[in-house]
């Protein structure tokens, strides 16, 4: 393919990409006569370092990346987890809320209808529960007392 058919884009004639060598990095040099491209060594050398810096610079940006791509994986799973617990109080807290207002109609219902055995059971729950704050309470001021 002759030299004319490459696309200009502004820059040095000499500089395009036209030869692709099968050993980039190697030392030997590529003279093509037919092409008419006339490679520098001393411009051959500053385009590779030119290209080496300029690789050496996007791979320590790509490691950057990837240092707060890791960060942000990271960070979201603690923050799935966190999430996850806090939906699981949301849920259960609604559940008893719920419940409560549930069974406070049931228990309304049924002593506007005159039925005691709802509020006997009631009676009972509630002495049950006071019974275990107590002792709860009670175990607690042990243990203070036992400490001291």
């Amino acid at each position: 393919m002759p030299s004319g058919s490459y696309p200009d884009f502004g820059g040095d004639s000499q500089h395009h990409l036209g030869v692709v060598s099968p050993n980039p990095f190697g030392e030997e040099e590529f003279d093509d006569e037919d092409t008419g491209m006339d490679t520098d060594r001393r411009s051959n050398r500053k385009w590779r370092r030119r290209v080496e810096q300029a690789l050496a610079k996007m791979a320590t940006e790509v490691a950057a990346l990837r240092e707060q791509l890791e960060a942000a994986r990271a960070q979201k799973r603690r923050r799935r987890l966190r999430n996850w617990v806090l939906w699981a109080i949301y849920v259960v807290g609604r559940h008893l809320v719920i419940e409560a207002a549930f069974w406070g109609l049931v228990f309304l219902w049924m002593r506007r209808k005159g039925d005691r055995v709802a509020q006997d059971a009631l009676r009972l729950v509630i002495r049950f529960v006071r019974e275990r704050l107590k002792l709860g309470n009670l175990r607690g001021m042990k243990e203070v007392k036992a400490a001291r």
